[in-house]
């Protein structure tokens, strides 16, 4: 996604934008976890949080990567029966 529009993954446009529903949904699902992940490193680099806010905001994503792994795979095993 970032090779594609030379941007950073974040939860902001062109990635996530509110006329594109879809497609912010789809984006959310697939690279939602490392996007929050970039937007706290990005905000910690700038004071804007603390080690908590961080500490917070990677557990959250640590924990969208393995939701996201269970429903892949969930949905892998249904389409194999």
């Amino acid at each position: 996604m970032e090779l594609i529009w030379s941007r950073r993954l974040s939860l902001q446009a062109p990635f996530v934008a509110p006329g594109h529903l879809l497609r912010s949904l789809a984006a959310s699902a697939a690279a939602g976890s490392f996007m929050l992940a970039n937007d706290a490193l990005g905000a910690f680099h700038a004071g804007r949080i603390g080690w908590a806010g961080l500490s917070i905001s990677l557990a959250i994503s640590g924990v969208w990567v393995l939701a996201t792994g269970i429903v892949v795979a969930e949905f892998a095993l249904g389409l194999t029966g």
